[in-house]
């Protein structure tokens, strides 16, 4: 069956997939031909009513759904003079009148904004299962080759789908050679993400619709996803229980009768076969028909957790900023964790129905075979479902408790991924694998309650038919029956199916249930998360592009406001809303060029949020003409070559695409990367410099073509020269000679002084607007401070331009043009490698280590043994008892014949045996709570251990790894694979010892009564270990690749939160949408042939007891002599629990490896990612080094890679204690890689770097770094409180850090913020600034105290008149620290005692500043002149 059909739903089972337009809302299917507005950008949120769009944004209450208009006219109104919240600003359709298609069915329609809603054709009947019946089809040929809808799978035919042979082509392959990704079928077009996605996301809606927020359930709406397909299964089902049920009670009953009378005659030895035949078909047809209902789950789960994947990413997309998506890390746990808890409930829910049904049946048979004492023993099983329940009560506490422990912990680690080269600069490493250690601890306390819970749960549950078949027995005999071998075997066969195929599959069941009851309610809070809505008029006016008339922004929602507060006008400091912006407003005509400028923190970055629609707004009225492009102060780059990072989405043009490349100056960085622009970069850019990732996110803005541009300060972290090459060639000749629209934000005067219009922006409001003569004759007024700042700067440079002209050093040549250091740095992503060939008992054995060790190990095997061998001796002295202590008498047949039957009796000679019995019993119970203990505790163990161990080594791996490594890949493995050994082996692995150990004591038993089986059972386990060993690789390779196309699912999910404002600025959500869809459908056919490879072996292997079964009852009835009733109902009783139980066995074996590749994954990254120069040896160093601060670099060589060229090349200087030496240079000259060498980032090829006479190779790493401080590049802040960001050990008290804080001018702002130092910093600082983050960073460094300090470009994102400021700052604060400072803004370290300009990794010139001026060829003095040429 295909999704889409049934369930209420319309999808023709041929008809196109539904499109993307559909993503935020879906479409409402009106009766007539009516109008519907809707929008076609999947980041939207719920429609506008035509009746509720008004100037007044008093934020009125706005209904979800489409608004159905009456006819075209209206339509064409509404669409020249709205522009609709589900159109985002990026869409290439914002602001247009988009025309009417009045006969195009509506189906088709995918990029309109107004459309003609007509009724669908609707399938009844059977013709919707059209699709899915054909597999009733025994071979197929009616889907032609060329369809590119059907994969392989779906020409599959009813045989080849119940028997799972078309999996026999994989499984030898892979016994052959392995399996890779390219031997992987293309995924159905049924079970695709984007199809499945389209019709949960239309469920949703409707339970939303049919419930509302408050009573709507995620959980309900999975159900009726798949609820069709799994009535089917579970019909199915219901008859393979029916078949398992019929073998036991009648066949084998027969046969223990037949062999109690003890006739050798030829007619009842055939009579005997006839029943062995009946026998072996009821036990086929149950395990074809069991193979079928799993045959069946598997698509029914990838569906659902394709359609949950699709659904939870295309949210993210409705959000409108990070505040609301939340952080990465949570969007990772509800992917790799909550997700995939869906699709094993899902997979596992079919087996509860067993419980009742086999309990009914078993009841009423036991009933008529022993009496109505049977009812006792239902009765001790019916007492069971109330304690189940409580336990899934229990259990559901438990696991919520634990999931919010893991996902803080997966969130704290993702930061500190993210964070990593932060983290190893500051020597920070110990302190956060301390914290980690805590956090881990907590989730342990909470992982034992919920493990050992479990285990106790699943151990004893196997022992309720035990225990109720022993209460039955006794009360029976106590009432005076007697009972026969016939009885009590069947008893115990019923007993044990009910048991197997009844109350442990409920309690397989209702854990995965309970814990998916769980995920469903996370994953519902996050699908329930508000919107932004807002509703944007067009403007009348063509030559105005934007018109913004008092309205108020803020990153929270508005509370209620009364009626009688005017919106409109400046809101008073009393009135309590969390404004970002306040009363702005403001007229951008068409093609001018308006600046925005402003101190750290004043509103300019928000600005562009709130026209970007990311926070809310109230108040006055925006109006819009034209699509914005926009390029954040930080910049995102995806996970692919440069040129998909600038074309993003739009089509490739040469001729454009060239002239955008030059403008943007990069066309010398193509030169130089490998590849040009076909190189993958890193994600987030982290093989980029941060000039070249702000240029080519820059690029990516001019190359969309859109009208209006918004610029976020992009010029900062480019050089001087480049910055105005860049804004005369890109900005005031490429873009505004085109007539487009640019809002420039930028502290640099000399790019102010030729906008239109500058808007001056102070503590949230626009204070100043007009030009820039305009501006200037306000005397005292913010802007003419700040331009005073720029004169002072520019005056200081001037002095040392116009010095002595005499040159004092030698320099080379003058250098044009500096070759980035990421020729050296930037490299190819590799691609992620999946291990191949058998696991090896390595992988077992770091495992037993982890667990403790070996003795423990086989102590715990020793209690498994213990365990199962009682268990299975309370059954063999059943048989015991009766061949010793059973009575024997005469009964008269109708035909007048007699036979002697055998009973016993309860009675005082023989009251021992089942004295011995009940204690037997007692004893297994008492062993299984001990055993689940010890077993919690031993695979907690060894889960912590590996965690600890892979933390560790993740923590001192190189940074290199971390810049060609994306974070999906580092995430996969913290999250996904680590939860599969907190959870999911231990589970797997204890069904799996316990049954393997009853098999081996169920087979000893067979063989002690009849040895000839033995001569079965070698035959048979020739067989089994050639199909194991051939086709277990099968297992194991896709279980690996499912691991491998996991990550990069993970890896977009975290990089799309991150990215989300670009991404809707673009309007690019489509196409990462079909990017995810293809990701998730790359993993969904490795997952689903996983667990079908299972199936295929666990099949074949029933086959094989079944086999052994039926030689067990041949020999049975063939030699009746040999063995006594007793001892033939034992040796049936165990053959027929084999059946099903070994095969079962051998599946959780194989599921147990495969789940181990979660381990050896783990393993990898604690043994072969390349680890630091931690050395353990005691520090040759003081405790007060260094003393002085003296740096001294001789002939220093460094280079990122072996492959690659050198980024420093014999770079030698001596930074005296004290001195402030300033580094400049063109953008990726090298300057950063200094730090590198100085930190040991990475280790120096050649030369020595010297720290007050010191090797800094031959100090301790953590040492160090821990005695150098740094103020990098990008701004780095935590989640957390504001003073965990400034002191996150709490080693400084809190004079020292306010003290720090008004140091670099933050004092006041902090304590205007609620909550002061314990005010809440979101991901990555996101609440703040990109120059109040710079800010706090050097709060920070100034707490450390240090006698180094390095800055890289620590004040490129601050305005000139804060920078001066802090230049002052830096000047006490610092002034017994050896500073070096990289520096685009020359005027910053004009003043420096020393410059040291670097070019192509090589020191070009090295003096004092007036020393280089006085050199007219020097760099430094060009560098100056220019910087003073963009300045006039």
């Amino acid at each position: 069956m295909s999704p889409g059909q049934g369930n209420g739903t319309s999808g023709h089972p041929y008809s196109p997939a539904p499109g993307l337009s559909e993503l935020s809302d879906p479409l409402v299917r009106p009766t007539s031909d009516q109008l519907v507005v809707t929008g076609s950008s999947p980041a939207t949120a719920p429609i506008v009513g035509v009746s509720d769009i008004t100037l007044d944004r008093r934020q009125s209450p706005i209904p979800t759904g489409s608004a159905l208009l009456k006819d075209t006219t209206e339509a064409d109104e509404l669409a020249k003079t709205h522009v609709f919240a589900l159109v985002s600003p990026g869409d290439e359709h914002f602001n247009e009148p988009l025309p009417i298609q009045t006969e195009q069915p509506m189906a088709e329609v995918e990029e309109f904004d107004v459309e003609v809603a007509k009724p669908k054709p609707r399938t009844v009947g059977c013709s919707k299962y059209r699709h899915a019946l054909r597999v009733l089809v025994p071979c197929r040929c009616d889907i032609e080759e060329d369809d590119e809808r059907y994969s392989r799978l779906d020409r599959v035919g009813c045989i080849s789908f119940v028997l799972y042979s078309w999996m026999t082509g994989l499984m030898w392959r892979s016994y052959k050679r392995g399996l890779r990704l390219q031997d992987m079928w293309k995924t159905s077009w049924w079970d695709s993400c984007d199809l499945n996605t389209d019709r949960l996301q239309r469920i949703w809606k409707d339970e939303v619709t049919d419930h509302g927020e408050k009573n709507a359930s995620f959980f309900r709406a999975c159900w009726q996803f798949c609820r069709t397909r799994l009535i089917v299964a579970g019909i199915i089902y219901c008859c393979c229980l029916c078949m398992g049920f019929l073998g036991p009670t009648l066949f084998v009953q027969k046969l223990i009768q037949q062999t109690e009378e003890n006739d050798k005659s030829l007619q009842t030895k055939s009579y005997g076969v006839v029943l062995v035949v009946g026998l072996a078909g009821c036990e086929v047809g149950r395990a074809i028909l069991f193979v079928t209902v799993w045959a069946i789950n598997y698509r029914t789960c990838i569906r659902l957790k394709s359609a949950c994947n699709g659904l939870v990413y295309r949210k993210i997309f409705q959000l409108n900023n990070l505040q609301q998506a939340g952080s990465s890390s949570e969007i990772v746990t509800l992917i790799s964790s909550d997700i995939q808890r869906i699709f094993d409930a899902v997979r596992q829910s079919l087996l509860m129905i067993g419980g009742p049904v086999l309990m009914v049946g078993g009841t009423i048979y036991s009933v008529w075979l022993l009496g109505w004492m049977a009812f006792v023993g239902a009765g001790v099983l019916v007492l069971f479902y109330p304690v189940q329940a409580v336990l899934s009560k229990t259990l559901a506490k438990l696991r919520r408790r634990s999931v919010q422990k893991t996902e803080s912990r997966i969130h704290l680690m993702t930061e500190i991924i993210n964070s990593i080269r932060l983290i190893k600069m500051y020597a920070w490493e110990y302190p956060f694998c301390e914290k980690v250690v805590k956090m881990r601890e907590e989730e342990h306390k909470h992982l034992a309650m919920t493990a050992w819970t479990q285990s106790t749960n699943l151990s004893l549950t196997p022992l309720v038919p035990v225990i109720a078949a022993v209460v039955t027995f006794l009360c029976h005999m106590a009432v005076g029956g007697e009972l026969e071998p016939t009885q009590v075997f069947n008893i115990l066969i019923i007993y044990y199916i009910i048991g197997s195929g009844g109350i442990r599959q409920i309690v397989l069941s209702f854990l995965p249930i309970i814990a998916m009851r769980v995920s469903c309610d996370r994953v519902q809070k996050f699908l329930l998360i508000a919107p932004v809505v807002r509703s944007i008029r067009k403007t009348k006016d063509s030559s105005v592009v934007l018109h913004v008339d008092g309205v108020t922004f803020s990153w929270e929602p508005f509370p209620d406001v009364p009626s009688d507060v005017d919106l409109t006008k400046p809101l008073l400091p009393t009135t309590k809303l969390p404004a970002a912006l306040r009363d702005i407003s403001m007229q951008v005509k068409t093609g001018s060029l308006v600046g925005l400028c402003g101190r750290v923190g004043c509103g300019k970055s928000s600005l562009f949020h709130g026209l970007l629609g990311q926070i809310y707004s109230t108040g006055g009225k925006l109006t819009m003409r034209g699509r914005i492009a926009y390029v954040p102060q930080e910049a995102w780059l995806v996970n692919d070559t440069v040129r998909e990072n600038i074309c993003f989405g739009e089509p490739y043009n040469y001729e454009r695409y060239n002239e955008v490349v030059s403008v943007c100056h990069l066309t010398f960085d193509f030169t130089i990367l490998p590849g040009g622009d076909e190189c993958v970069i890193g994600e987030r850019g982290s093989t980029l410099s941060g000039g070249q990732r702000q240029r080519i996110s820059l690029a990516r803005a001019v190359y969309s073509d859109r009208e209006i541009f918004l610029l976020d300060d992009p010029l900062s972290a480019v050089d001087a020269t480049v910055g105005a090459d860049i804004f005369h060639n890109c900005i005031m000749k490429y873009l505004r000679g085109n007539g487009k629209t640019i809002l420039l934000v930028s502290g640099q005067m000399q790019y102010l002084e030729q906008c239109d219009r500058i808007h001056v922006f102070k503590a949230g409001t626009v204070v100043q607007s007009g030009t820039h003569a305009e501006l200037l004759r306000e005397e005292n007024s913010e802007y003419s401070q700040m331009v005073l700042t720029v004169k002072k700067d520019r005056k200081g440079l001037e002095a040392a331009a116009h010095g002595t002209n005499t040159p004092t050093v030698n320099s080379t040549a003058q250098v044009t043009v500096a070759v980035t250091e990421e020729k050296k740095k930037a490299g190819p992503v590799e691609a992620e490698d999946s291990s191949k060939g058998s696991m090896g008992w390595k992988v077992y054995r770091r495992y037993v280590e982890a667990a403790g060790g070996l003795r423990i190990t086989t102590a715990i095997l020793l209690v498994f043994a213990i365990n199962m061998g009682l268990n299975t001796f309370s059954s063999w002295w059943l048989s015991f008892w009766f061949n010793h202590g059973s009575q024997a008498r005469n009964i008269t047949l109708p035909d007048n014949s007699t036979k002697v039957i055998h009973f016993v009796t309860l009675d005082k000679a023989t009251a021992w045996y089942p004295g011995v019995y009940a204690g037997a019993v007692g004893l297994v119970v008492l062993l299984s709570i001990f055993r689940s203990f010890v077993f919690m505790k031993v695979t907690l163990r060894a889960a912590k251990k590996l965690h600890e161990s892979a933390f560790s080594a993740l923590m001192h791996a190189k940074t290199r790894f971390f810049d060609l490594t994306p974070n999906g890949r580092i995430l996969n493995r913290i999250s996904k694979d680590m939860d599969e050994v907190d959870s999911q082996i231990p589970f797997v692995s204890e069904i799996f010892l316990q049954n393997s150990m009853y098999c081996f004591f169920a087979l000893l038993n067979i063989a002690i009564i009849f040895p000839w089986l033995l001569i079965a059972i070698v035959v048979l386990a020739g067989i089994f270990v050639w199909i194991t060993r051939c086709f277990r690789s099968g297992v194991r390779d896709l279980k690996r690749l499912e691991n491998v196309t996991t990550s990069p699912v993970l890896s977009l999910a975290a990089s799309t939160v991150q990215g989300l404002s670009t991404i809707q600025a673009y309007g690019r959500q489509a196409d990462l949408v079909q990017r995810f869809q293809s990701l998730v459908d790359l993993n969904s056919f490795p997952l689903f042939c996983f667990h079908c490879a299972i199936r295929w072996l666990g099949l074949r292997l029933d086959f094989l007891t079944i086999a052994f079964t039926v030689c067990a009852a041949l020999l049975i009835v063939l030699l009746p002599d040999h063995i006594t009733a007793a001892q033939a109902g034992l040796t049936l009783s165990f053959a027929v629990q084999m059946s099903g139980l070994f095969q079962y066995t051998v599946r959780l074996a194989l599921e147990t490896e495969g789940r181990f590749t979660s381990v050896e994954r783990i393993i990898e990254y604690i043994d072969e990612l390349p680890q630091e120069d931690i050395q353990d040896t005691k520090d040759v160093v003081s405790r007060d080094w260094p003393l002085l601060g003296r740096v001294v670099m001789e002939r220093v060589v460094l280079r990122y890679d072996a492959t690659l060229s050198a980024a420093l090349k014999g770079i030698s200087f001596v930074a005296e204690p004290g001195q402030r030496i300033g580094i400049v240079g063109r953008t990726g000259s090298g300057k950063s890689s200094l730090a590198a060498a100085l930190f040991r980032l990475v280790e120096i090829e050649s030369g020595q770097i010297q720290i007050d006479g010191v090797d800094t190779r031959s100090v301790n790493l953590i040492t160090l770094r821990s005695r150098l401080s740094i103020i990098p590049q990008d701004p780095v802040l935590f989640a957390g409180s504001l003073r965990y960001n400034l002191d996150p050990f709490e080693k400084y008290t809190e004079v020292d850090i306010w003290d720090a804080l008004s140091r670099v001018n933050l004092h006041h702002m902090v304590k205007a913020l609620e909550g002061g130092l314990d005010f809440k910093v979101t991901q990555n600082g996101c609440n703040f600034s990109v120059g109040e983050r710079q800010l706090i960073c050097m709060a920070r460094a100034l707490l450390r105290r240090s006698r180094i300090l390095f800055m890289d470009e620590a004040t490129a994102s601050i305005d000139s008149r804060t920078d001066s400021l802090l230049q002052e700052t830096i000047r006490t604060a610092f002034h017994n620290c050896t500073m070096l400072t990289v520096a685009h803004r020359l005027n910053t370290v004009i003043h420096y005692d020393k410059i040291l300009v670097i070019a192509d990794g090589r020191v070009v010139e090295f003096g004092s500043p007036f020393e280089l001026m006085n050199n007219s060829d020097g760099v430094f003095c060009q560098m100056v002149e220019a910087s003073l040429a963009t300045q006039s």
